[in-house]
C-alpha cells in the first residue's frame, strides 16, 4: 500500500511538473521538480506556480537555450577583462530598461546588430522577461561579436532609446475596446510583438468563445499578427483549473498529431490508450466504460456495427415522427409551432386563425365547444384542452404507426418508445 502511494505521488509531482514547464518554458525541469518536490498539495503548487510566472527574487529563472550556427547560445556574464567603461555602459543601458519597453530595447538591437539574425534577438529578448541579469549578458554577447566599435555600439543605443522619467505613469489604449489609460499590468501581448497590446478583459472574452468552439491554440487579436497570445497572458486570462486542463488538452493534440500505431482515444472522456489491432473493444480505466473501436459506439458484440447502424436509423426516423406528430404548421404563413398552453384557437401573427386540435383554419369561435358538460355536439373541437395531453396522444398514434412498419420483435438500442407505449 504505501509503495501504491509513493508510485501516485511520483505521477502526481510529474503532472505538476508538465504543466509549469509546459507554462513557463524557459524554466529549467530539474529546478522545477525540486521545487515541485517539496509541494504537499495543489495550493502549494499555485503558489509555486504564481512565484514562477512573477519570477520572484528568491526563484531563479532558466532561459531556453537554443543553437544557433552564427551566436553562441550562452549567455554569459561580462568577461573580467572587459574594460571598465563598457562594463559601465551595459549597467546603465540596462538600468533604464524595464519590461514594458523590451519591444522597443528588441528592435534597436536589431537594428543595431545587422549582422545578427533578427529572429535569434528576438527569441533571446523574449527569454530575458525584463530579467536585468540575463539582458545585460544578452547585450555583453551581441558586443562581443563586434569587430570593435562594440563600446560605440552601445553608446548608439544609449542615445537612440528615449525612455520616460516615470515608467509607472505611461498607460495604454487597447485597440479593441478602445479603453484607455490603461496600465501595462492590465494588457497582454502575443509572442510575437510586444507593441500589439490588448486589454485582459477582451483577451479574455476571446479566448472563453475560442475555446467554445474546441480550440486549444488562440492568435493575436491583431489581425495581420499570425503569432499566438503570450503563455503568461493566456494564464492571467484563464482560471487555474480551466488552464490546466487547456494544457492537458494540447498535449492530447500533439499525442494524436504524432499518429502512433494501435492508440486509440475514449469516445467519452480523454483518456488514451495503445492496443492490439485484434481486439476490438476499448476499456476506459478512467470513466470504466467499454466502447467499440470500429463505431465509437458503446459495446455492442455479439452485434456487429453494420446491425447497430441500421437500428441507429431506424430509431432516428422513429424519433423523427414522434417529434413530427407534436408541430403544426400554419395554413397561411407556413411557420412551424408547439402550443405549450392557453386555449386551442390559434391566432397567426399575420391574422390567420386555425384550430390546434384539427389543424383546420377556423373564422372564429364558432368552431369550438366552450363547455362540454353543455354543449355536447361531437363535431365541435374543445376550446380548452391541456397540451400535453394532446401531445402524449399525438405522439403514441406515431410510433404505433412506425412500429407496425419494422419488423416484429426488433429491440431499438435507446428505444424512445419506452414508458409511451
Amino acid at each position: 500500500m504505501a509503495e501504491q502511494q509513493e508510485g501516485n505521488g511520483e505521477q502526481w509531482r510529474r503532472e505538476k511538473v508538465d504543466i509549469i514547464c509546459s507554462a513557463l518554458q524557459w524554466l529549467n525541469r530539474e529546478d522545477v521538480e525540486e521545487y515541485v518536490k517539496d509541494c504537499k498539495d495543489e495550493n502549494e503548487v499555485e503558489t509555486l506556480f504564481s512565484m514562477l510566472s512573477e519570477g520572484l527574487s528568491n526563484i531563479e529563472k532558466q532561459p531556453n537555450q537554443a543553437p544557433n550556427d552564427d551566436c553562441d547560445v550562452s549567455s554569459p556574464l561580462p568577461e573580467e577583462g572587459a574594460t571598465a567603461v563598457k562594463t559601465e555602459n551595459v549597467e546603465e543601458f540596462v538600468n533604464v530598461i524595464t519590461g514594458e519597453e523590451i519591444g522597443v530595447v528588441e528592435l534597436q538591437l536589431i537594428e543595431m546588430f545587422p549582422e545578427v539574425d533578427p529572429e535569434y534577438i528576438k527569441k533571446r529578448c523574449t527569454e530575458t522577461q525584463g530579467d536585468s541579469d540575463f539582458l545585460a549578458a544578452l547585450i555583453s554577447e551581441l558586443l562581443d561579436q563586434q569587430d570593435g566599435g562594440g563600446l560605440e555600439t552601445l553608446q548608439q543605443i544609449l542615445r537612440g532609446i528615449s525612455l520616460d522619467e516615470d515608467q509607472d505613469s505611461r498607460t495604454y489604449e487597447c485597440a479593441i475596446c478602445c479603453s484607455d489609460n490603461l496600465s501595462r499590468d492590465r494588457m497582454g501581448t502575443c509572442q510575437r510583438s510586444q507593441h500589439h497590446l490588448f486589454c485582459l478583459e477582451c483577451i479574455g472574452r476571446y479566448v472563453g468563445e475560442e475555446m467554445g468552439q474546441g480550440r486549444v491554440r488562440f492568435r493575436c487579436l491583431n489581425p495581420d499578427c499570425g503569432a499566438e497570445i503570450l503563455e503568461e497572458t493566456l494564464w492571467m486570462v484563464t482560471k487555474n483549473t480551466v488552464y490546466a486542463s487547456l494544457l492537458v488538452k494540447r498535449q492530447l493534440e500533439e499525442v494524436l498529431k504524432a499518429k502512433i500505431e494501435g492508440l486509440e482515444a475514449c469516445p467519452f472522456c480523454d483518456f488514451m490508450a495503445v492496443l492490439d489491432q485484434g481486439n476490438t473493444v476499448f476499456t476506459c480505466m478512467k470513466c470504466k466504460r467499454n466502447s467499440c473501436r470500429l463505431c465509437k459506439k458503446p459495446d455492442h458484440l455479439p452485434e456487429e456495427c453494420e446491425d447497430i447502424r441500421e437500428k441507429t436509423a431506424a430509431r432516428t426516423h422513429l424519433e423523427n415522427e414522434m417529434a413530427e406528430a407534436m408541430i403544426r404548421e400554419c395554413s397561411n404563413c407556413k411557420k412551424r409551432f408547439i402550443k405549450l398552453d392557453g386555449c386551442n384557437k390559434m391566432t397567426c401573427l399575420l391574422g390567420a386563425m386555425m384550430c390546434y386540435i384539427c389543424r383546420q383554419p377556423v373564422a372564429n369561435y364558432d368552431h369550438f365547444n366552450y363547455d362540454p358538460a353543455v354543449d355536447e355536439d361531437p363535431s365541435k373541437c374543445p376550446l380548452w384542452k391541456d397540451s400535453d395531453t394532446i401531445h402524449r396522444s399525438e405522439i403514441s398514434k406515431a410510433a404505433e404507426a412506425v412500429k407496425r412498419t419494422m419488423n416484429p420483435g426488433e429491440n431499438l438500442p435507446n428505444d424512445p418508445t419506452v414508458g409511451i407505449l
